[in-house]
């Protein structure tokens, strides 16, 4: 199967929330805030739907075949105490692919938010946690899908980023010590994701929290 993307020019659609940013950064701003990274251990996930690890100096160890379903795994962590309250938290999920020439799909398929005291969480991923972008040519789906380029070359790294926010009337607010638990699944019964040959598997080789850094008050 070929790449959406093949023979023509980086193809990338984007959401209205992501063109508003576009169109927001052609005016002067201020400074970027300064960021911390936040790693998260691959072989903690939590897998499903025929998702498997396997541990190699080769391959990356999280392994998401092409099974005509929706290979998934999930992740948590604990926001750190230097968070700057209600920005996004960037999830960057490091991946490579066995095939070339075709694309893989991703999508953000779970959120989970909890703070002492607070009331349960009903985002699960309507909103709170989307696709933003990939180092590959990409294409995002209102249904929080990601359509990637896979690399010209087999197992070449390259990276999509999801962002998790507060979302008004379910979880309005983000600070530190939250507990933050989301999911990605691979939507191999997606047409849009063609690269379906005999074996093929998209492997995730790290994913980390990007944030900004709380900032003292002037």
């Amino acid at each position: 199967m070929k790449s959406l993307f093949a023979n023509t020019a980086v193809h990338t659609f984007v959401s209205a929330s992501i063109l508003s940013a576009m169109l927001w950064a052609g005016t002067p701003a201020q400074a970027a805030a300064p960021q911390a990274r936040l790693s998260l251990d691959p072989h903690a996930a939590l897998l499903s739907y025929g998702a498997t690890f396997f541990d190699s100096g080769y391959d990356a160890p999280i392994r998401l075949p092409a099974n005509g379903d929706t290979p998934a795994f999930s992740l948590g962590f604990t926001i750190p105490n230097d968070y700057e309250p209600n920005t996004a938290l960037h999830v960057v999920v490091l991946w490579e692919g066995t095939s070339t020439g075709c694309d893989y799909v991703l999508q953000s398929a779970l959120l989970y938010r909890a703070r002492d005291g607070q009331p349960r969480d009903a985002g699960y991923a309507s909103g709170g946690f989307l696709p933003i972008s990939a180092s590959t040519a990409f294409s995002i789906f209102f249904d929080n899908e990601i359509a990637m380029q896979a690399p010209a070359t087999a197992h070449q790294t390259a990276s999509a980023r999801f962002d998790i926010t507060p979302t008004p009337g379910e979880f309005p607010s983000l600070q530190s010590g939250d507990a933050v638990v989301f999911g990605i699944n691979r939507r191999g019964d997606d047409p849009a994701d063609t690269c379906q040959q005999a074996g093929d598997e998209l492997g995730i080789a790290g994913v980390s929290i990007l944030y900004d850094v709380k900032q003292p008050k002037k």
